[in-house]
């Protein structure tokens, strides 16, 4: 079986929740069946702080 693709939501100081939650959620229904993985990532490890 093939890995399954990731697809990743960039979080920077300042972000609006409902612009970066809105796809994840629709991202995740994509990754419950299957073939997808959904991550979020930042330039550096740690806390991000939303607007």
């Amino acid at each position: 079986m093939a890995s399954p693709r990731t697809i990743g939501a960039l979080l920077f100081e300042g972000f609006e929740l409902l612009d970066v939650f809105g796809p994840v959620e629709a991202w995740g229904m994509l990754a419950s069946a299957g073939g997808w993985k959904v991550v979020t990532t930042a330039a550096s490890a740690g806390s991000v702080a939303s607007a």
